[in-house]
């Protein structure tokens, strides 16, 4: 059995905790719900080395003892670099958001390779870590997933994120350098 050191709570409601926390001396993020972990389950099954643009889970399972998390389920995923890209959009420049659009249109491709439609797709969603040399994006949080199949368009999810226009036209020069 393996034991997650809480460092301090990033955020809670009635029906989900969301914890900062050390797993085996590594910063990570530990979610006390179970939806998720199906998700990552189906990710890590599709690509066993993962994508760029997914944390990585370290660990499910059943809570046992927590004063925290009295009962139910956790799951551990790796800390990712970035912030929410909600409030950078407007600022982000037009190579950045080239890169940034195209990593969370291969995400969504990805989760709808395994048979899943993210049901709360948004900005706030999305870490973004500007870095000249090498800037990532994180797709995070699946709490709100629905099953669907492989040929379910992803446009939906993409004009949630990033509006009509920029959907429409992400096959022109609108975000070159992506």
């Amino acid at each position: 059995m393996d034991s997650v050191e809480v460092n301090n709570t990033i955020r809670e409601t009635n029906t989900k905790k969301v914890f900062d926390v050390s797993w085996h001396g590594q910063p990570a993020v530990a979610k006390y719900f179970l939806n998720e972990k199906v998700t990552y389950e189906k990710i890590h099954e599709n690509s066993p080395n993962g994508y760029p643009f997914f944390t990585s889970p370290y660990a499910a399972g059943k809570v046992y003892c927590s004063s925290k998390c009295p009962d139910g389920y956790i799951l551990v995923i790796t800390k990712v670099k970035g912030t929410s890209l909600g409030p950078r959009w407007t600022e982000t420049s037009l190579k950045n958001k080239g890169f940034i659009y195209n990593q969370v249109q291969s995400a969504i491709k990805v989760l709808r390779a395994i048979g899943i439609a993210w049901a709360d797709p948004s900005t706030h969603n999305i870490l973004f870590h500007e870095d000249e040399h090498k800037p990532s994006v994180s797709v995070i949080d699946f709490e709100l997933i629905q099953l669907c199949d492989e040929d379910v368009p992803i446009q939906p999810e993409m004009i949630i994120i990033f509006d009509q226009d920029a959907v429409q036209h992400s096959e022109s020069s609108r975000y070159s350098g992506g």
